[in-house]
């Protein structure tokens, strides 16, 4: 169960420390030098791990008591369990101590906050001092096994912080204890002010804006030919293009008037055509009209003459040849007035079919009008709006970047991470961070200035 044992009783610290690895695996007879330098370490058992002493101060020695244990911090334990009893006037040199070397290694804290032991189980440390994790510790070792401990934590590493957004190095950086932001951003290269983003930006932004506002002279232009197409009058350039266009409003206009006028043509022709159709089935219909009425006449005529001729032969003073033949005159002219009739209904549905297709073609055309001008119309909202963008963004860099960056101010957003998720914290320069911190520094405008809103992605 126990795999090694220690005592303490004299010699200095610092040769017990070169010799600690050597002697710790000795006998029992030398565990008194071996506890020794197990007291020295629990004398500071949040000791600082590497690094070479400063002003005759050792490394180890640096009281980390109002650090807190984070996720991803990789420590060392050392669990000692006490042997024997503890006299009033004990020395603590004295004391016997023996290493649980099944609990004692490295562990990283692990996002939940716990930390895994064998045999203990987990132990939930993060959030608090590491003096408050190592009473926890020796508290849980002595609940489970009814024997006190001691404990010794020494922090190997901690997750590093991770920088990014407008800065002049981002990346991942070492964690320190009593690192802010300011420390941070230094590490970082400090805060990137009128680089060569921002430059592209502003080249970017006079692009898109010259191409919006050329975007929406175009617009303007065909709206003023479509508008003018539904009211049937001659496009002119709208007030809002002479504004845009100036004296190239005309020459706008006339170029979207030509292109329309290549586009209706095809539509044009096939309505002359129908035109052409419906006058022609017209006048054909005005001159059967009119021969039917002299057949109808010349009806009329036979019909009479015959029927005479009919009465003059029963009374015997007629020609019977005579009405046979008025006869048959009668019965030709009913046989070009049933011709005729035909005629006329076949020019009148010809005329019907082609006045329904132009009406058809009229309705598609009038319909196809209103939705260029709806889609024309939505789309200059949509650069106008576009050219506001630009304009709010441009309005930064009037003066150049010196100008740009006296209206902006400085945004510390930290992502944190904790039992309960994921956080955002606005902070400030001072600001302390944390292992696994992820800062993100933003330029925003200043309140009052041409644009709200983040410029620097």
């Amino acid at each position: 169960m126990y795999s090694r044992k220690y005592c303490t009783h004299c010699g200095s610290r610092s040769t017990l420390r070169a010799r600690f690895d050597h002697f710790s695996r000795l006998s029992r007879g030398l565990s008194l030098l071996t506890t020794i330098l197990v007291l020295g370490s629990i004398a500071s058992p949040y000791a600082k791990a590497a690094g070479p002493p400063i002003d005759g101060t050792p490394s180890d020695a640096v009281e980390l008591s109002g650090d807190k244990v984070s996720f991803g911090d990789n420590l060392k334990l050392l669990f000692l369990e006490q042997i024997g009893g503890v006299a009033a006037d004990q020395d603590l040199g004295s004391l016997n101590l023996v290493e649980r070397t099944e609990l004692s290694g490295e562990y990283t804290v692990q996002l939940d906050g716990d930390i895994m032991l064998p045999i203990m189980g987990p132990q939930k440390i993060a959030g608090k001092t590491y003096l408050a994790a190592q009473q926890q510790l020796q508290e849980a070792y002595k609940t489970l096994f009814a024997k006190n401990a001691r404990v010794s934590l020494t922090i190997l590493n901690h997750e590093p912080i991770y920088i990014l957004g407008s800065v002049a190095k981002p990346g991942t950086y070492d964690f320190s204890s009593g690192m802010t932001v300011l420390h941070a951003i230094a590490q970082a290269g400090g805060i990137n002010i009128g680089n060569r983003s921002d430059i592209y930006d502003l080249v970017r932004e006079n692009q898109r804006l010259e191409l919006s506002l050329q975007k929406q002279r175009k617009l303007l232009a065909r709206l003023d030919v479509l508008r003018a197409e539904r009211a049937e009058t001659k496009p002119k350039p709208s007030d809002r293009l002479v504004r845009l266009a100036g004296s190239d409003a005309e020459k706008l206009v006339a170029e979207v008037e030509h292109i329309r006028e290549l586009a209706v043509a095809e539509r044009k022709l096939r309505l002359s055509s129908l035109d052409t159709t419906i006058e022609s089935a017209e006048r054909e219909l005005a001159a059967q009209r009119e021969r039917i009425t002299h057949i109808r006449s010349n009806s009329d005529s036979k019909f009479e003459r015959a029927n005479m001729l009919k009465d003059l032969a029963k009374r015997g003073s007629g020609n019977a040849y005579q009405y046979l033949q008025a006869k048959s005159e009668f019965s030709d002219v009913q046989e070009r007035l049933t011709e005729v009739n035909a005629l006329i209904a076949q020019i009148e549905d010809r005329r019907a079919q082609s006045i329904n297709e132009k009406s058809k073609i009229e309705t598609e055309e009038q319909i196809n009008l209103e939705r260029e001008i709806q889609s024309a119309e939505d789309q200059l909202v949509e650069e106008s709006a576009n050219a506001s963008a630009s304009m709010r963004i441009l309005g930064l860099f009037d003066g150049g970047v010196s100008s740009y960056t006296e209206k902006q101010v400085t945004q510390f957003s930290i992502l944190r991470r904790s039992v309960d998720g994921t956080h955002e914290i606005v902070g400030g320069e001072l600001t302390e961070l944390r292992p696994g911190d992820l800062l993100k520094v933003q330029l925003l405008a200043r309140p009052g200035t041409a644009m709200l809103g983040r410029v620097v992605r």
